[in-house]
């Protein structure tokens, strides 16, 4: 019992101690009395700030605070980190664990005002479909949270997107800006086209040497902005061009090249440059006589020239290089007006002084011949007709004899088709031999109309010989060719009067008249003949005129003078390119109209 009793005596002093040594020695706890945090602090939207504060006393037990924002619409707080979050003034509590000691600051948020804006370009070069993205470049550089509005001063020229995108919509100048806060940074475009390609309205020609052309271009795509262009000939002697204008120099052949300066894209057209010849029907016989046209010089000519008294009236033929059916055309100012396909052992049926001819071979219009024809007189070379000339060409009252109207020869008899008349366009032919002279099976009598005259002093049918050639030209429309067995004399005296009443003068009507006697015998104006002839016209009166004589010859006999004067009137007027005189009777005298 004793013993227990000690046990419990003894634990019981040992939990007395423990207890007694625990209340000595234990820690003894400090509490927080008072919290010190910064007066005011001040910050911008979206910064951040540690709000310094001092826990007392320094050995306070538990220093652990609790942080709150009066407003987290203008500032938020953890850990005693504030953040701006909206333009305004709050207050920042901070406090104890026990909450029974804390302390609040003002914290007042401002907003960031921007200094400036800068973009990474401020000039740009686009082509049109292209696109570039602008960068800017704020200051402050903290300003991450600033809307940047983004606008184009042509949005035909260029659009920009929200994020500073530039595309490229058409050919100009446009501004880009961007505008932060009313501070602005600006960026000027410029969209251009690229050239892609050139065309030109022609790849080939043929031009004769005088004409010239334009050429004209196409570049693509149309809105290209650069649309200068540079040309070049290959040959500039040949082919000259000026901005465009080709000028044909003399006969050869040049590459044109137009090249754009912008992407040098290049276009060709190819030209062939044909001369001009010149071509005179003359044989040389003629050519020497008409230098000097007088009595003396034609039996000269013949005795140096005419070995064979046959060959003087034979003209010159044109040989061309073009074969087959050839396109006849009139060439006059740089134009060509069509006349006639021919063929080619045709051609020359169909040359007439003074006329430019652009010759065209109808299988290969490539092929090209122009010739200019030179002196006045026409030599027809038939080859079964001898001696034929156009009365064509010689100065007349008010201007000058048209061509292709009559015609004057030897004899048809060798003649077996109409073929060469048809080319002349010869419907009637006046034939002043007698019957007995006359081949009767030639096919020329589908269109001959006889009339025997002996030389000039049978009036009568010399009359009427003159007044069937008047009436085919007129009443008939049509050519007409008159002829005698060698086309000298009587041929000759008709001639004469045919001129004569168309004003021809008296000299080259003399010159006519002896170029007639190339074809054999060596005749001139001091002839006995030819002086009986002038003898004969000079007989009848002229008021002004030398067709006047002639005029009065011919209504001398007619039986109604009026409408005879008519037809003469209008002879005169088909027969002259030109302006010639027109008459009328008063009181039965030939007056001018």
């Amino acid at each position: 019992m004793k013993k227990n009793k000690g046990i419990i005596i003894s634990l019981l002093l040992i939990t007395v101690i423990g207890i007694t040594a625990f209340l000595l020695f234990r820690e003894k706890k400090i509490k927080v009395t008072n919290i010190i945090i910064d007066d005011n602090i001040s910050l911008y939207v979206g910064e951040r700030k540690v709000i310094d504060i001092k826990v007392l006393p320094e050995d306070a037990t538990d220093k652990t605070v609790i942080w709150e924002s009066e407003n987290n619409d203008v500032a938020i707080v953890e850990d005693g980190v504030v953040e701006g979050i909206a333009p305004g003034t709050t207050k920042v509590k901070v406090s104890s664990t026990s909450g029974k000691v804390n302390s609040e600051c003002v914290v007042q948020v401002l907003e960031r005002t921007i200094e400036k804006i800068e973009l990474d370009k401020t000039e740009i070069n686009l082509t049109n479909g292209n696109n570039i993205t602008l960068t800017p470049v704020i200051t402050p550089s903290d300003l991450h949270d600033k809307k940047i509005t983004w606008t184009s001063s042509d949005s035909n020229v260029a659009t920009v997107d929200e994020n500073g995108m530039i595309t490229a919509i058409g050919n100009g100048n446009a501004e880009i800006k961007a505008t932060v806060d009313g501070i602005i940074a600006t960026c000027k475009v410029n969209v251009t086209t690229l050239v892609s390609s050139i065309s030109l309205n022609k790849k080939e020609d043929i031009l004769i040497v005088g004409e010239s052309e334009t050429l004209t271009y196409k570049i693509e795509p149309s809105d290209a902005s650069n649309k200068e262009v540079i040309w070049k000939s290959s040959d500039p002697d040949a082919v000259s061009i000026d901005n465009g204008k080709i000028v044909a120099k003399k006969a050869g052949s040049s590459k044109i090249t137009v090249t754009t300066i912008d992407g040098n894209k290049s276009a060709i057209y190819n030209v062939k440059v044909i001369g001009i010849k010149t071509f005179d029907q003359r044989n040389t016989a003629v050519i020497e006589y008409l230098k000097n046209p007088n009595e003396n010089t034609i039996q000269s000519v013949q005795k140096k020239l005419c070995k064979n008294g046959l060959n003087c009236h034979r003209p010159v033929k044109y040989n061309t290089s073009l074969t087959g059916d050839i396109n006849i055309y009139k060439y006059q100012n740089n134009k060509k007006e069509f006349i006639v396909k021919a063929n080619s052992n045709a051609l020359n049926y169909y040359l007439i002084p003074n006329n430019t001819y652009y010759l065209e071979m109808v299988s290969d219009t490539k092929k090209i011949e122009v010739v200019k024809i030179t002196g006045d007189l026409r030599m027809i070379n038939m080859p079964n007709v001898a001696n034929m000339r156009d009365l064509g060409g010689w100065k007349a009252d008010g201007g000058t004899v048209k061509y292709g109207k009559i015609f004057r020869s030897a004899n048809t008899n060798s003649m077996t088709s109409l073929t060469e008349f048809n080319y002349l366009g010869i419907g009637k032919v006046v034939d002043l031999r007698g019957n007995s002279e006359i081949k009767k099976t030639s096919p020329v009598e589908k269109i001959r109309k006889a009339i025997s005259i002996t030389y000039y002093t049978n009036d009568k049918n010399v009359r009427k010989a003159v007044e069937q050639i008047i009436k085919g030209v007129v009443e008939q429309k049509t050519n007409v060719l008159f002829n005698c067995n060698i086309g000298r004399d009587r041929t000759g005296t008709i001639a004469y009067i045919i001129e004569g009443i168309l004003g021809v003068s008296s000299t080259d009507r003399g010159t006519d008249y002896e170029l007639t006697y190339f074809y054999s015998a060596e005749r001139t104006r001091s002839y006995g003949s030819f002086k009986t002839l002038i003898s004969k016209f000079n007989y009848y009166s002229k008021d002004k005129y030398e067709q006047e004589r002639f005029i009065n010859w011919y209504l001398s006999t007619s039986s109604n003078k009026e409408k005879d004067l008519k037809l003469i009137n209008d002879f005169r007027k088909i027969m002259i390119d030109g302006n010639p005189h027109i008459y009328k009777l008063v009181s039965g005298k030939l007056t001018l109209a």
